[in-house]
């Protein structure tokens, strides 16, 4: 699946089904364009296995956040060719049209026109990353740092990283004032999004054993104080048959 680096970021504030409803239409397309009137379906029998879930409940998820997608719009800073906006700043919303089809057990989804050129933006600035590489994950904080780790990917190496400081973390996640105290960060979000990705996805965190005898990114300091995290990860080796 493939979607802009701005559209990626300005698509976090969703909660984590309406996110799964969005990833679930925009992998219809892939590379494709996507042009004004296209509509998606996203079924819930898609829905239970992405998520791992019973098909009722898929269902009765998707049947619940049809019409509340409808509401949803996203803020964006810098046009679709990553040109900041000076002084402004733009909202826009995601589609025109969501509707549950009840013989189906499906969402019918048409994007607003307005957002086309986010969504299709598929040129230089783009995040290349597989929906069924985060089937499973219980976390909005999983599937936000696997699409960061992916914008770091060196597919030669097939690994990537970066120091990141304690203010790019809150940035990155969307956290403003939730979780005030370092450690509530390293616990509540890097902490699950680190058992999302290294249970379940092809890429493996670069851990160590933290205080509490638990693995955790490993912490950079500026004498006693956390200031940041070292995030790397590399593709998980394959297991081959004996």
């Amino acid at each position: 699946m493939v979607q802009s680096n701005e559209m990626t970021t300005a698509i976090y504030n969703l909660p984590i089904v309406q996110q799964r409803i969005l990833q679930l239409g925009l992998s219809q397309y892939g590379n494709k364009p996507i042009t004004k009137g296209d509509d998606l379906i996203v079924t819930s029998q898609e829905y239970a296995e992405l998520t791992i879930t019973e098909l009722r409940n898929a269902r009765k998820s998707l049947r619940t956040h049809a019409t509340s997608l409808l509401k949803q719009d996203v803020l964006f800073r810098k046009y679709h060719d990553g040109t900041p906006m000076i002084d402004r700043h733009m909202r826009i919303n995601i589609f025109d049209r969501c509707v549950y089809l009840n013989d189906e057990s499906a969402v019918m989804l048409k994007f607003s026109a307005s957002i086309l050129p986010w969504v299709s933006e598929l040129t230089e600035k783009f995040t290349a990353y597989w929906l069924m590489d985060t089937r499973g994950f219980v976390s909005i904080y999983g599937i936000r740092l696997y699409q960061i780790m992916m914008q770091w990917l060196d597919p030669k190496k097939n690994r990537g990283g970066k120091q990141v400081m304690i203010d790019e973390i809150r940035t990155l996640f969307d956290l403003h004032d939730v979780y005030p105290r370092v450690s509530q960060i390293k616990e509540r979000v890097l902490g699950i999004a680190l058992r999302d990705i290294n249970t379940l996805s092809p890429f493996v965190l670069t851990t160590v054993l933290g205080s509490s005898g638990m693995a955790q990114l490993p912490e950079i300091k500026k004498g006693k104080k956390v200031v940041g995290f070292q995030i790397e990860f590399k593709r998980r080796k394959k297991e081959t048959a004996v």
